[in-house]
């Protein structure tokens, strides 16, 4: 029996192993395009990356520059994963935060007027 080249890692992440390349489906409902944007831009030193856009996902397939393991380039996609969350939290709390500045700023103004 064949051996299987392509793997579900993630729900969003499929490894073809021979190939050697990620395809990774995003809701941009879920994560904004600029956190989007942002996680694949720090794979692009050891990756090709390449995003197709549409109304309802964003697609990204990656290929490594160089020969790499199976189990490395897994934990690159995972990481993928975990960095999108962390960029999708953080405009989060950045827009929460900048509402609470903006209401000590104008307590603080009031307090020197």
């Amino acid at each position: 029996m064949p051996e299987e080249s392509t793997f579900q890692m993630l729900d969003n992440v499929k490894i073809d192993s021979k190939k050697m390349n990620a395809h990774i489906t995003v809701n941009p409902k879920i994560h904004p395009p600029s956190t989007i944007y942002s996680s694949c831009y720090t794979l692009f030193d050891k990756n090709y990356v390449f995003i197709t856009e549409s109304d309802d996902k964003f697609k990204i397939e990656i290929t490594p520059k160089k020969d790499t393991s199976i189990k490395d380039f897994g934990l690159t996609c995972g990481n993928f994963n975990n960095l999108l969350i962390t960029q999708t939290s953080n405009l989060f709390f950045i827009s929460k935060n900048k509402k609470l500045n903006n209401i000590i700023l104008k307590g603080v103004e009031k307090a020197h007027i």
